[in-house]
């Protein structure tokens, strides 16, 4: 904005000399409200540069950060591709690498397949099922062994179980033949288990059944014979001459 003009203190003096004292008063003020004018225009205009001058500077800011972010994102993704090259290349050396230990591998697979299948086969043939996880049941074959024993085959039984049940059986065969245990065989205590003792109290009660089961078959004994008590035939008597 132009600045106002300047009178000089003589044309100042013939001005007042010219204007009446109401028309220099109001030439006064009209000078001052447009020296106000003038000085808030300054200070909007001033206000206006530096709000200008602090968003160009944040502007300046903004582009600094985002060409800061591009760069580190491209960074990113250059080293991501490397990094997914060098992985590609080293599973395609690894896979051409391990392909004949992928087939030795796949090999052996198929000959455990067949020899599960195999033996699935003659355990089933056998009579031996797995009723639940961990327990197993065994066909009708299997029940006059297991009576034998004195193990009750109608039931499923645990690897455990069985064994220890079996090892007892074993052992009290052993005793009642008077054979002396292998070294390699120590005895093993197994007289405290619970299915143990089960299964020599149901020996005990099939050896008592099959002693009255044997006595009930024997036939009833015939009474002694006793000779007739029969006369006695008399005694000669002698002659007399």
């Amino acid at each position: 904005m132009a600045a106002s003009p300047q009178h000089s203190p003589r044309a100042q003096t013939q001005q007042q000399r010219t204007q009446g004292p109401g028309e220099a008063a109001i030439q006064h003020g009209a000078d001052q409200l447009l020296a106000l004018i003038d000085r808030e225009k300054r200070i909007a205009v001033s206000q206006k540069d530096e709000t200008i001058r602090q968003l160009a500077a944040q502007l300046h800011g903004y582009q600094q950060a985002l060409s800061q972010t591009k760069s580190n994102h491209a960074a990113e993704r250059s080293l991501q591709v490397r990094e997914t090259q060098l992985l590609s290349e080293e599973i395609h050396r690894a896979k051409n690498g391990d392909s004949g230990v992928i087939d030795t591998l796949r090999r052996e697979c198929e000959s455990l397949r067949a020899d599960c299948t195999a033996t699935k086969g003659a355990v089933e043939q056998m009579g031996v099922y797995s009723v639940v996880p961990g327990f197993y049941s065994f066909a009708p074959q299997w029940i006059d062994l297991f009576h034998a024993l004195g193990i009750e085959g109608g039931k499923p039984w645990s690897p455990e179980q069985l064994l220890a049940v079996i090892q007892a059986a074993a052992e009290r065969l052993r005793q009642h033949r008077g054979d002396a245990p292998q070294p390699q065989q120590p005895l093993i205590d197994n007289n405290n288990d619970p299915f143990v003792l089960q299964t020599e109290l149901n020996r005990a009660r099939a050896y008592v059944a099959r002693l009255e089961e044997l006595a009930s078959k024997q036939p009833a004994p015939t009474p002694p014979t006793v000779p007739s008590q029969g006369i006695p035939p008399p005694a000669p008597t002698p002659s007399t001459y």
